[in-house]
Parts: C-alpha cells; structure tokens; sequence
C-alpha cells in the first residue's frame, strides 16, 4: 500500500467517523457568585520610611541591689 492509498484511507475513516447527528452545544448555567455589599469604613494611613533613628535622650540602667542571678525565669 502506498502513501497515497494509507492517506485516502485516513480520510475517508475521519470522514466517515464525522458523519452522523450533530451535536447540540448547550450553554451552561452561569455561575453562582458570591458578592458583599461595600462598607464605608475610616481608614489609617501608614506612612513607611526606611533609614536610621536617632535617641533624643540616653538612659544609664543601675543595679539597686547587689546580688547575683542564680535562675533565669524566662
């Protein structure tokens, strides 16, 4: 069997395997949607800045007591 024989055989097969009743194309039901209704809110601005902060102000932290830490509780 030759090339052109084996090609008229695929087609006339595809041909035939197309014939016959037409399907219907039926649209399918929309879909369910979730919706909210919108609120009316204050809302807080932020503003954001990346760099370097500065104390106005140094604390020293002294010891009241003396003693020595036998536990850590944390």
């Amino acid at each position: 069997m030759n090339k052109k024989t084996f090609l008229l055989l695929v087609f006339l097969f595809f041909m035939v395997a197309c014939k016959g009743q037409e399907q219907k194309v039926v649209a399918p039901p929309p879909p369910q949607v979730k919706f909210q209704f919108p609120v009316k809110k204050e809302v807080t601005y932020y503003l954001y800045f990346s760099g370097r902060t500065k104390p106005f102000a140094a604390v020293e932290v002294k010891a009241r007591v003396e003693a020595k830490v036998k536990k850590m509780f944390f």
